[in-house]
């Protein structure tokens, strides 16, 4: 399986720019998995402490249009998140194909300078289920949702071959993200894919996507020089990594 990551520049919610050079991409690189950053298609909101309710329907307004065009990947199928209007989510979906599903809602929201999160959606019910891209047993955790790690562990068990993990995260953190991420692939016995934004409404968010192989090795980073990255995977290394160490201990 080859998976694409991505680091997307937004300012103000324009993408264009580069958009045309990652679908190019993603065909020169006959990705099967595209992965974006997390809720890319309007500038970050969670920046202003002030909530103007119209700026988000707006912002799913726009995520709704820029689904429309998802498909002009395929045969890529692409993953990511979006701003939904109602109920007042930060949703994953999946377009494969002609088809849209939504496959994941963030439970847990961060509220503070920069990621007022909490002020401006609705947690959702805590539901972490797998679902299928092509031959892969695919999961999700929206950013902060990495670090619940006994969800990460819960769909290793479930059979998790690759988990997705898109992300707006600032560029101090970098390296914390990069560790936990590691860890995550080792609980889980999985690839971690994430794609983060990188600089979007007044935050300094920090890029660097990555792909990490299920005993915690880095396989890939994006950069400014390398926005798109696509890495391809065997998906049997994820099956084998279930029945090794330490993922064997905790059954």
């Amino acid at each position: 399986m080859r998976i694409t990551v991505t680091q997307l520049t937004n300012y103000g919610g324009i993408l264009d720019d580069e958009w045309h050079d990652l679908v190019d991409h993603a065909r020169a690189k006959s990705s099967d998995l595209l992965l974006l950053p997390e809720m890319p298609f309007s500038r970050w909101l969670a920046a202003d402490h002030t909530v103007v309710e119209q700026q988000w329907l707006d912002a799913a307004k726009t995520a709704s249009d820029w689904l429309a065009v998802m498909p002009a990947f395929a045969p890529t199928a692409v993953v990511g998140t979006r701003a939904m209007a109602e109920p007042k989510h930060n949703v994953g979906y999946l377009v494969d194909g002609d088809a849209t599903s939504d496959v994941h809602a963030k439970a847990y929201l961060p509220n503070e300078p920069g990621f007022w999160e909490g002020r401006w959606y609705d947690a959702a019910e805590p539901s972490f289920e797998t679902f299928a891209v092509g031959d892969a047993k695919v999961g999700m955790t929206i950013c902060t949702e990495m670090w619940s790690f006994e969800h990460v562990r819960s769909m290793g068990r479930s059979g998790m071959q690759v988990l997705v993990v898109p992300r707006a995260t600032p560029g101090e953190t970098l390296e914390k993200w990069l560790a936990g991420a590691r860890a995550a692939a080792v609980t889980a016995g999985a690839y971690v894919a994430s794609s983060n934004l990188f600089r979007s409404g007044g935050v300094d968010l920090g890029g660097m996507g990555f792909v990490i192989d299920p005993d915690g090795e880095i396989l890939e980073v994006t950069s400014s020089a390398d926005p798109f990255v696509t890495v391809e995977i065997d998906l049997a290394v994820a099956d084998a990594a279930k029945t090794t160490y330490p993922r064997y201990v905790f059954g």
